[in-house]
């Protein structure tokens, strides 16, 4: 495989993993938006049948302002359509491998392709090489094995914790300022 066709496989593979870390973003929000809404009416339910006391209050307004503030900023983020574009795009970049066209063509086409679409950021790419290396597969480019750094490992293995840290406790921790429902 030619150089370019090496750099236009690994950017495909790089948005691949690009667009699963969009609809990861995108399917958490939307299921902290529906807990947040759930624990909501839950607390109104609550504020109905025991009356209204300042802790339950104070609840309702915290999840309110939650559900109101991710009801506003989901849609502006707009994960989902990130996540396909990123799609689109390796599915376009996959297509471009498969035919049979010069290297200035190819370059060509392929620098056109990109510059349709939003970029990857570095840590997709850095997540690619880990997670191909957890997988045991092999990458490789001009320059030989593709192997992650350790700086690639920490970088990932961190942002995956705190990610998986946040989503834990946006959904746990309400809970624990709900007793009576639980």
């Amino acid at each position: 495989m030619s150089v370019l066709k090496d750099k236009i496989w690994l950017t495909s593979k790089t948005r691949m993993t690009s667009e699963r870390r969009c609809q990861n973003i995108s399917h958490v929000l939307n299921i902290t938006v529906a807990w947040y809404s759930l624990l909501l009416i839950l607390v109104s339910i609550e504020q109905l049948v025991k009356g209204m006391s300042a802790s339950a209050s104070a609840l309702s307004v915290i999840f309110s302002v939650s559900v109101f503030t991710l009801s506003l900023v989901i849609p502006a983020v707009n994960f989902s359509g990130a996540a396909e574009q990123f799609r689109s795009c390796y599915l376009n970049l996959d297509r471009l491998l498969t035919e049979e066209i010069s290297d200035s063509e190819l370059a060509r086409r392929y620098h056109d392709t990109l510059s349709h679409y939003p970029n990857h950021l570095e840590f997709d790419h850095d997540t690619m090489i880990v997670s191909s290396a957890l997988r045991g597969r092999r990458l490789e480019n001009a320059d030989g094995d593709l192997k992650p750094t350790i700086f690639q490992w920490a970088k990932v293995v961190f942002v995956h914790a705190v990610a998986l840290f946040a989503t834990v406790a946006a959904l746990i921790l309400p809970i624990w300022h709900v007793p009576a429902l639980f």
